[in-house]
């Protein structure tokens, strides 16, 4: 489905395998299969991402500031994936069950095309790069757990 989409609107693309097995898939040249790239250095380099919903892929979407949407299958990948659309960074989450050519290709193709899409996943990445979060996080450790007497 996904190389299919991406034939329709005349994209290039990167099957991250993750945990998938895609090892025997065979792909056009206009499709790259990536075993292990980090989240943090791949997503600022490309358009849109289309991902499980997990948090960290997630998280790692939203800091890129590009727009994603998420076909979540388990656990809090339902929440990420209502987020991601709730805030403004992309179409409501797939529904993996009812999934075709067609839904994935406009999906794909509005992310491409919407620039609220990325107008807000920009803002939002340049929000979370302000937060300073781990350096608050260890400063934070630094005064309530290690200033403790043992």
């Amino acid at each position: 489905l996904y190389v299919a989409a991406l034939q329709n609107l005349g994209q290039r693309g990167i099957l991250y395998a993750g945990w998938g097995d895609f090892g025997n898939i065979p792909l056009p040249e206009t499709v790259l299969r990536n075993e292990d790239a980090p989240h943090g250095w791949l997503f600022p380099q490309v358009q849109a991402v289309v991902h499980h919903g997990g948090a960290g892929v997630t998280a790692a979407a939203v800091a890129a500031g590009v727009p994603s949407v998420a076909m979540p299958f388990l656990g809090d990948q339902f929440y990420w994936a209502g987020q991601l659309h709730r805030l403004g960074c992309g179409p409501p989450p797939l529904d993996r069950r009812h999934l075709t050519v067609e839904t994935l290709t406009r999906t794909i193709g509005e992310m491409l095309t919407n620039a609220s899409y990325c107008e807000t996943a920009q803002r939002l990445g340049a929000q979370l790069a302000a937060e300073e979060g781990a350096r608050r996080a260890a400063a934070w450790i630094e005064r309530t757990i290690c200033t403790r007497s043992l």
